[in-house]
């Protein structure tokens, strides 16, 4: 047979949530998936075999036929990855938010002058975070430009599709570890046109002004515009815990609230993503859904260093965007599947305090797979792209095995597609995730 531009056949049962039912899960079985040799989906469906062979010209051996127990699923994304504080996660967990920030993280970051620290650290934090299921991550890392290169360069190797910015703050800093506006905006947009010039489709930069507390009006306002000219997403920190709102509400008292805040500096855009937004009003919410802002939701962190308990119920009710965010460091796992699980024990804890509403309902499983997925997808301003297993988008998939050795979860007998996947989602890990494919390519070593 002549030489064809498909890449794989995948045939058996897949996972997903599909854009045409919003987040409605699909248990889907029998199914063949068929990517072309960019890395796209070409066709997803159920259909003889034969035919599709002849249809799309491929040859038996490209067909990746999964056993039983296995499953495919979109690949999981990453909406927070604060890489700089990765050698201090799992340490100095007895610390709140405030003193964690002063004491722990911007010393961690300010480590990050030293190429071959951030070199053997990436190293191990991209491979456990591809290891763990994560296809698509957005890192945030120190106001070293050049320690962001680095990561980028390891990224692109291994080849997981990522989001790479320097953190910035040009005001309220520590004497060790600060810069000034100019020295900030322009190793921000050197960044932005080194990581541009290399005209890779699975890396894209992004703008980080920390808080809008460490980051001057004249800075925010450049960093704004530069988000408007090359249309690039910003990242930053809102109302993450009482101390910071209360900083905020004393430094800026002529303001409604923290929402307006940023909206009057015209920090508030569809291209714009929010960590946190635990302590906020359901007015201030309505204004991030009014200017499409998607927003980083990283329950591990927010309970390991106490800065609170977001209610994630109260921003789907307005159909704001929710991804979910390791925020490494102050969050101890680097693995997603971690934060749907606490995303979803938040939620649940959330709703046994409200006794008196009895139409509250916490958030499901289908709900938090869509923010770790799809969701996530769209905060990152990538859902036209990857998130589920449409017709068009890359192939980003974990092929997942509950029969894997050494599994932590048990499958039986009586089991259909839809118990595995809860077994998984509840109990799997990265035992399980034996392939992790980006754009069709397997980038799991094993």
């Amino acid at each position: 047979m002549a030489k064809t531009n498909i890449h794989l056949v995948v045939v058996g049962d897949f996972v997903h949530i599909s854009g045409t039912n919003g987040q409605e899960m699909e248990y889907l079985s029998n199914h063949t998936l068929i990517v072309d040799n960019n890395g796209k989906i070409a066709f997803f469906g159920q259909g003889n075999i034969n035919d599709l062979m002849q249809e799309y010209r491929f040859e038996n051996q490209q067909i990746l036929r999964m056993a039983q127990g296995q499953f495919m699923m979109p690949g999981l994304v990453d909406t927070r990855a604060t890489g700089a504080c990765y050698p201090i996660a799992c340490t100095n967990m007895d610390k709140k938010a405030f003193d964690w920030m002063q004491n722990c993280a911007l010393p961690s970051e300010a480590q990050c002058f030293d190429p071959t620290h951030v070199e053997k650290m990436m190293q191990i934090l991209v491979r456990q975070m591809v290891n763990n299921g994560t296809t698509t991550a957005c890192y945030l890392l120190s106001m070293h430009a050049e320690a962001c290169i680095t990561l980028a360069n390891i990224t692109s190797k291994i080849g997981q599709r990522s989001m790479i910015g320097k953190t910035s703050m040009d005001r309220n800093s520590p004497y060790f570890y600060f810069e000034t506006s100019n020295q900030a905006y322009d190793s921000t947009l050197k960044l932005v046109r080194t990581l541009r010039s290399r005209m890779d489709p699975l890396l894209t930069p992004i703008i980080v002004p920390r808080l809008y507390q460490t980051t001057s009006e004249k800075l925010m306002q450049k960093f704004c515009q530069l988000s408007k000219d090359l249309g690039i997403s910003i990242q930053m920190i809102m109302a993450q815990n009482v101390e910071e709102v209360k900083v905020i509400h004393d430094m800026f008292p002529n303001h409604q609230n923290y929402a307006s805040l940023l909206d009057a500096a015209s920090v508030l855009t569809s291209r714009t993503i929010l960590a946190h937004c635990v302590h906020i009003t359901d007015a201030e919410i309505q204004l991030l859904k009014d200017r499409n802002v998607g927003v980083s939701h990283c329950p591990n962190s927010n309970i390991s260093i106490r800065s609170g308990l977001l209610d994630a119920r109260k921003f789907l009710t307005h159909n704001v965007s929710v991804g979910l965010g390791t925020d490494i460091g102050a969050g101890y796992s680097t693995s997603i599947l971690n934060a749907i699980r606490m995303a979803i024990a938040t939620s649940r804890v959330i709703s046994m305090e409200k006794v008196d509403d009895v139409n509250y309902k916490p958030i499901s499983n289908a709900e938090a797979f869509w923010m770790a997925t799809l969701g996530g997808a769209k905060v990152l301003g990538m859902d036209k792209n990857i998130g589920n297993f449409q017709a068009g988008k890359y192939f980003d998939a974990l092929l997942v095995d509950c029969n894997a050795h050494n599994s932590a979860i048990s499958i039986f007998d009586f089991d259909g597609l839809e118990e595995k996947f809860q077994r998984f989602l509840y109990a799997g890990d990265d035992r399980n995730i034996a392939r992790v494919y980006v754009a069709g390519n397997n980038i799991k070593s094993n």
